[in-house]
């Protein structure tokens, strides 16, 4: 109903401009201008309701998202958007460039729509993704259908296409109205006529199908395909397959605390953060009195290099200590037509399983989504306790589900259920659990979380931050937390920079090391990435190596260089990675 609502609120100016006022010019034209401010409200959050915040069943989370997007900011865009449309209109109908009387500019209308949706298509996923993110969007592309899969079906392609469509619709009504505003008029020869006809209708689409391939990175892919296969793995890639890594006699218990899309940006102004206010007070205490590693002398983390910007590949990299890089001579990633996930990329997973460790994951969405359940019976054989484990087992009810399964709330206490029922003291056990209600756009705020800002991702961050601590405070109170390592990662980097107040300078994913065995003595002004995490977390429970670090990443806790010091440059590093690989398809299972 408020859909309904809302919806005819937004398209009530068109009826009246149709059945009151289509004789008088002046009005008209206001008319079709709050049309066209109608049509993008309609697009900024009516379609965001239906889309994203529907999934979640909390009309006070909806309503939220409605208040904060009804601001001076749309309505000035909005306007622009009208003039924009009316000044288009004018110049094309005075200039019979289109008519809707004529069939001949049916294909133009086609061109036009055609290169809308790329364009909208194109920055949608880039601002999600960044630029040059053509491993995401292989890593997506290449993934099995499925009901949560379909949560991003809508986000990045449902949701650009239907505001392609309300764009389209403005324009479409816009050239088919003739108005008389004369200080619009333009005469145009007939040649420039042809030439701008041609223009909408053949170059238009593709001069923005070339803004998508170079947008994605798909011309740089493509050089590297002439080139011979790079040895950056056969002289950086330390295999832990190959080394000895002992462990003290009571082994540790390990729990891994996947925070989606912690970063430092979450943090205030004066930590280096993107918030005038301190939404995370327990995340900052937390750091400030655990280890955490850090590019500054204060707050900071790693820096997200290519492959490793979104939740397999952060997951992947920290735990394996590689990326998940595209394809190359056309040959699909490994585990999609296998049984099994980056096979030969020995991580943390199947270092603890060959000394004795229970392993555990504990996440709030079906772990089929993205390949997950297949990476941790990969790395290894871990027991899977997921969104349909939930369902299946009556923690929740058939039907219920929120957001991408169930809400942070829900999983800290199945956890804490699950937890309490299956560690034993006398067993050493790791543990993985992932979260989500910080995932965009905009997060999930569920009905119990404080609303004390003006923004739906404010109230998120305020309300994740003290979840995690919590969690953590009843961890400690348990007995097996004397010899328990808690390690606190962000997968990556928070997708969605127009949630920040101001744009950090730098933004870094974080960690935390609580009751670890490392030494922070080397702990700061370190520059590094995602891939050091992996010995780190080893490190963490008192293992041993002779080696200076596993897989791509380096022992950071002692003066060992990490692979981006000694490259001293991260977009050198990222070449390297974006390189074809003899050895790092052998690691994904590609003959």
């Amino acid at each position: 109903m408020f859909l309904i609502i809302n919806s005819f609120i937004a398209v009530l100016p068109l009826f009246v401009y149709v059945l009151i006022i289509r004789k008088m010019s002046i009005i008209k034209t206001l008319g079709i201008l709050y049309i066209g401010g109608n049509a993008f409200f309609l697009c900024m959050y009516t379609l965001y309701y239906v889309l994203v915040s529907a999934t979640t069943l909390d009309p006070s989370n909806s309503l939220i998202l409605i208040s904060q997007r009804l601001s001076l900011k749309y309505i000035v865009v909005s306007c622009f958007l009208g003039i924009c449309g009316i000044l288009l209109y004018s110049i094309l109908i005075h200039n019979n460039i289109i008519s809707i009387k004529k069939r001949k500019c049916g294909s133009i209308y086609i061109s036009f729509f055609c290169t809308l949706l790329i364009i909208n298509l194109t920055l949608h996923y880039s601002s999600v993704f960044g630029i040059n993110a053509i491993a995401a969007l292989h890593f997506h592309i290449i993934q099995p259908i499925n009901e949560i899969n379909f949560v991003m079906v809508k986000q990045f392609v449902i949701l650009p296409f239907i505001s392609t469509v309300l764009m389209f619709v403005v324009f479409f009504i816009l050239s088919s109205i003739r108005l008389n505003i004369s200080f619009f008029m333009i005469t145009i020869s007939k040649s420039i006529k042809k030439i701008c006809s041609i223009t909408i209708s053949i170059i238009m689409p593709i001069i923005a199908l070339v803004f998508a391939a170079f947008q994605i990175g798909l011309p740089q892919y493509l050089r590297t395909l002439d080139l011979p296969p790079s040895s950056f793995y056969e002289n950086n890639y330390i295999d832990p397959v190959n080394i000895k890594i002992s462990f003290p006699e009571k082994k540790r218990n390990l729990i891994v605390i996947f925070v989606e899309s912690l970063e430092i940006g979450f943090l205030p102004y004066e930590l280096g953060g993107g918030f005038s206010e301190n939404l995370v007070p327990e995340i900052k205490y937390l750091i400030e009195n655990n280890i955490s590693f850090s590019n500054s002398e204060n707050f900071g983390g790693s820096n997200q290099v290519n492959g490793t910007g979104w939740t397999m590949a952060g997951i992947l990299s920290q735990l394996n200590g590689v990326p998940i890089a595209p394809s190359f001579g056309g040959h699909s990633l490994g585990y999609y037509f296998a049984d099994t996930f980056m096979p030969g990329a020995y991580g943390v997973g199947d270092i603890l399983n060959s000394n004795g460790y229970k392993q555990y994951l504990i996440c709030g969405a079906d772990a089929n989504f993205s390949d997950k359940d297949k990476y941790y019976l990969t790395h290894k054989d871990s027991i899977i306790y997921d969104y349909k484990y939930f369902q299946e087992n009556k923690f929740i009810s058939k039907f219920y589900k929120v957001w991408w399964g169930i809400e942070d709330r829900k999983l800290y206490s199945f956890a804490k259920e699950l937890i309490s029922k299956n560690i034993e003291n006398d067993e050493p056990f790791f543990l993985t659990i992932e979260t989500a209600d910080t995932h965009p756009i905009d997060g999930y705020l569920d009905k119990n979380a404080e609303r004390n800002y003006d923004s739906q991702f404010k109230n998120v961050l305020h309300d994740m931050s003290k979840q995690l601590n919590d969690f953590i405070s009843w961890l400690k109170q348990q007995a097996f937390y004397k010899n328990t390592t808690i390690v606190v990662l962000g997968d990556h980097l928070y997708m969605d920079d127009t949630v920040f107040d101001t744009v950090p300078s730098e933004r870094h994913p974080i960690n935390i090391f609580i009751n670890s065995l490392l030494d922070d003595t080397y702990s700061k002004n370190r520059q590094f990435t995602s891939f050091d995490i992996f010995p780190l977390v080893i490190g963490s429970i008192g293992g041993e190596y002779s080696e200076k670090g596993l897989g791509l990443g380096r022992s950071i806790n002692t003066s060992e260089r990490s692979l981006l010091e000694e490259f001293g440059d991260i977009q050198l590093l990222n070449n390297e990675l974006s390189l074809k690989s003899i050895l790092y398809n052998e690691l994904v299972g590609i003959n």
